[in-house]
């Protein structure tokens, strides 16, 4: 069958990808997260948290699976059961002293969070929305399609969105809005498309190993 990385099936079930020694299926990109221009200066806690932030693929597959099987407008029952198969994760993600609250000018501060109906996309922004209310702050999440998501941040009208692939997919909106834009870095990567077998599948570990095959 052929998937994608990252893919929420990767956790549900156990797969092995067809290796691609000849890149016949092309090259994978990064994840990025992608925020409005100064969204460091604006809020530098939470842009320095976002661009330290990194998943695995077991964690980001199983984190689409839990928010999966909480099913569609309980995503963060879904984020919540899945932190409590992760702890001290959150510390980790977004440290602060002692696991404080946003104290000061920072208490209560919003964060608005856009996304596009991808699985990793649905996955990451419940999970940060998760990690911010935890430490004070106030974010607000909303779904767009990709234009009008890029165009809002381009705008100012929303400050981070955590599913820019680069740097191929989304090359067209990162060239449109050059200059108002910031990448704070990857998040996950590299994402590819192969080919993928159940593991009791025997003797095929590549794309040559199908030549023959019916």
């Amino acid at each position: 069958v052929t998937l994608w990385s990252p893919h929420w099936a990767y956790g549900k079930y156990d797969l092995r990808k067809l290796k691609d020694p000849e890149g016949a299926w092309g090259k994978g990109e990064q994840i990025h997260t992608v925020a409005q221009k100064g969204f460091a200066k604006k809020d530098p806690v939470v842009a320095k948290w976002l661009k330290d932030f990194k998943l695995t693929e077991q964690q980001l597959t199983s984190l689409e699976n839990d928010i999966r099987a909480a099913g569609e407008g309980h995503e963060q029952d879904g984020v919540r059961a899945w932190l409590k198969k992760n702890p001290g994760l959150v510390n980790k993600l977004a440290p602060v002293a002692d696991a404080a609250k946003a104290q000061g000018k920072d208490a209560g501060k919003t964060v608005d969070m856009g996304y596009f109906p991808w699985d990793e996309a649905i996955a990451a922004t419940y999970l940060w929305q998760n990690i911010l209310e935890d430490r004070g702050y106030k974010p607000n999440v909303k779904q767009l399609d990709p234009g009008p998501l890029y165009t809002s941040l381009a705008q100012g009208q929303m400050d981070v969105q955590l599913d820019g692939w680069l740097p191929t997919t989304h090359k067209e909106y990162v060239d449109r809005f050059k200059g108002k834009l910031d990448d704070l870095g990857a998040w996950y990567g590299p994402t590819s498309l192969e080919l993928t077998v159940p593991s009791y599948v025997k003797g095929v570990d590549s794309l040559a190993d199908l030549k023959g095959r019916g």
